[in-house]
């Protein structure tokens, strides 16, 4: 499976499957240009994993078409967006190791498990909460969780 099937499929849930549905799209109509990618080692340096985020600076400049402007809003929030770490496996297909959404994603120097922790920041009026995942059984999952005034 490709890297924007996978990232197709986590669109397919709540609450982007009815978002896109409402503005008349499907998870598989959402085209690849929506997406920006970029490559890093979170294991070692052989395989090849990807951070996917939503393609602003594409959209902002160019703009998706009247009829799906909309459904692009389905990939963000207010200062929000959607990010996915994915992995390129042996066999050559991609799987997801970490879908979610942050204000920003940052990947870290130290590890878990041989892989290289990942931190989240999300904002609101009034909280910051920070997130730091850690690799387990082939997914990351939350590790640590602080919220602040």
């Amino acid at each position: 499976m490709g890297a924007l099937q996978v990232i197709r499929d986590t669109l397919s849930l709540p609450p982007v499957a009815g978002c896109l549905e409402r503005n008349g799209m499907t998870p598989e109509q959402v085209p690849a240009s929506w997406f920006a990618a970029s490559e890093i080692h979170l294991a070692g340096p052989e395989e090849v994993d990807l951070i996917v985020q939503p393609n602003l600076p594409k959209i902002a400049s160019h703009g998706p078409s009247p009829d799906t402007a909309q459904a692009f809003s389905c990939l963000l929030g207010a200062n929000v967006g959607r990010f996915w770490v994915i992995r390129k496996n042996p066999s050559g297909r991609y799987s997801v190791l970490l879908a979610t959404v942050a204000l920003s994603l940052e990947v870290l120097g130290s590890r878990a498990n041989f892989y290289r922790n990942i931190q989240t920041v999300a904002l609101t009026a009034v909280t910051s909460t920070t997130i730091v995942y850690k690799m387990y059984v082939a997914q990351y999952q939350v590790a640590e969780k602080k919220t602040e005034p």
